[in-house]
């Protein structure tokens, strides 16, 4: 009997220091002290690597700190010891979802909710899982449900208007934006929704410049300014002013232009559509005036499929030469979006278009993305182009090829982004024999708060359908600023 009762009062003198450590993390847990209550859970699992509590608070703080792998790693540890825990296994399911893996959370998530399906925090993590993987209705569907319990819910009526806001639906979002912030003034996610919708009806200004070179030594030198103000949800108008400057070896030619339009968003559907003028005036040729317009229709029909068609009448003014050409372009263009899974993307696209002088021109393209890791894609690119006759002054061959195999790298932090990527192939001309072809390209971006953000971009290629002379060089760069107002 006394050696019992020693071995317990051994165990309870060596629990004791491990439960005021736990406590003490706990306590400032609670006051919000997190770097004491890390430095508390830290000294308890010290003494005991099976506390469950103290690898539950400090994975927590670890996915705060963005440092996902190491909080998968010490939520793995607590659930191998106690796997039925609530806590833990709803911070896996959102650590997994923050991690890009929405399958793996939602499976966690709908496993949690079987055997409580009134907890609360996974069935919020639920819906906003669906809402990531572009299951918007459902998610609309998994936050009423909350709602039906508690209308007040501050945090599910922010979900829904960020599912709305995603919807295109900004009046529905409005709504549940304002009933969010009367429950709580302070919400983060529905202040979010809130900015953004300011910002989706709020005057912006976008200025671009950009130069372009070739080996024939054709030159162009372009600006732009465009402003553009939304007047009801979804529907926004915007004009646009610019000038060209245009050289080559044996004369010059300027560009100006002047367009106004609209863009409607409603639902799924994106509807663009603008007209406006653009005035010619080439070294040694007439002057002319010349109305242009086009409109777009993009549609979202279901999850990971876009589908977009264009049409636009434009001058063909890409070069000194055609400024003074005086001949015009219809194009009509459409394109398929596909999300094949998570990290493969396919796009593909067709369309015609018809020249003043007679000719005709079809084309086809494809490209397929494949996301390697966060900061590493591949991928594959090709394209084709038919005309039907020889015209003057622009690439025009019976038939165009080229395949390109793809890779580029690409890292956000602090506001920047940058993307550097290239291509090698091959491109055949009708009429030619078989060329190596290659392309590298670069972009770096600045972001501020709201849409304002400041991008510079540059690239070279020898593909001969880069430039619309055809010829075996292409340079171009450029500066956009877009400032929200």
């Amino acid at each position: 009997m006394n050696r019992r009762l020693l071995a317990l009062a051994l165990l309870a003198g060596s629990a004791s220091p491990l439960a005021a450590q736990v406590a003490d993390g706990n306590r400032a847990w609670a006051e919000g002290r997190y770097p004491e209550a890390r430095a508390a859970y830290e000294r308890a699992l010290a003494q005991d690597p099976s506390s469950v509590r103290a690898l539950y608070r400090l994975a927590v703080l670890a996915a705060w700190d963005n440092h996902l792998d190491s909080s998968l790693a010490l939520l793995t540890r607590a659930r191998a010891i106690e796997p039925a825990d609530p806590d833990v296994r709803t911070a896996e399911a959102q650590v997994l979802a923050w991690q890009g893996k929405l399958g793996p959370a939602l499976a966690r998530y709908d496993s949690l909710l079987a055997e409580d399906p009134e907890r609360r925090e996974a069935q919020l993590g639920r819906a906003r899982v669906l809402a990531w993987q572009g299951r918007y209705r459902a998610a609309d569907s998994a936050y009423a449900l909350i709602l039906f319990a508690d209308p007040r819910d501050p945090a599910a009526l922010a979900g829904r208007a960020q599912a709305a806001r995603w919807r295109g639906r900004d009046r529905a979002a409005g709504e549940f934006v304002a009933r969010a912030l009367a429950a709580d003034p302070a919400n983060r996610d529905a202040l979010t929704v809130r900015r953004e919708l300011r910002e989706a009806s709020g005057p912006r200004v976008e200025l671009t410049g950009g130069w372009n070179n070739d080996s024939d030594h054709d030159t162009n030198w372009s600006e732009s300014l465009t402003l553009s103000t939304g007047l009801v949800p979804g529907l926004r108008v915007f004009g646009t002013g610019g000038l060209q400057q245009s050289s080559d070896p044996v004369r010059h030619a300027h560009r100006s232009l002047i367009e106004g339009g609209a863009e409607l968003s409603a639902g799924m559907a994106r509807i663009t559509a603008a007209a406006g003028a653009r005035e010619l005036d080439p070294d040694g040729a007439a002057s002319r005036s010349e109305f242009t317009a086009r409109g777009g229709l993009g549609l979202r029909p279901a999850r990971g499929v876009g589908v977009g068609a264009t049409f636009a009448h434009l001058p063909l003014d890409e070069t000194a030469f055609l400024i003074g050409s005086g001949l015009d372009i219809d194009m009509l263009d459409g394109s398929v979006d596909l999300q094949l899974a998570r990290h493969t993307a396919l796009g593909l696209g067709g369309g015609a278009a018809w020249i003043s002088d007679g000719n005709r021109r079809v084309s086809a393209v494809a490209a397929l993305t494949q996301d390697v890791s966060r900061h590493f894609f591949v991928g594959a690119y090709g394209r084709l182009l038919d005309y039907r006759q020889h015209g003057v002054g622009y690439f025009s061959p019976d038939r165009f090829g080229m395949g390109e195999a793809r890779a580029g790298v690409m890292a956000a932090a602090r506001g920047w982004e940058g993307r550097l990527s290239g291509g090698l192939g091959v491109q055949h001309t009708s009429g030619s024999s078989a060329q190596a072809e290659w392309h590298v390209e670069g972009r770096v971006a600045r972001r501020w708060n709201g849409v304002t953000s400041a991008e510079l971009f540059g690239g070279v290629t020898n593909s001969v359908a880069s430039s619309v002379t055809g010829a075996y060089r292409y340079r171009y760069a450029g500066l956009r600023i877009l400032i929200g107002l």
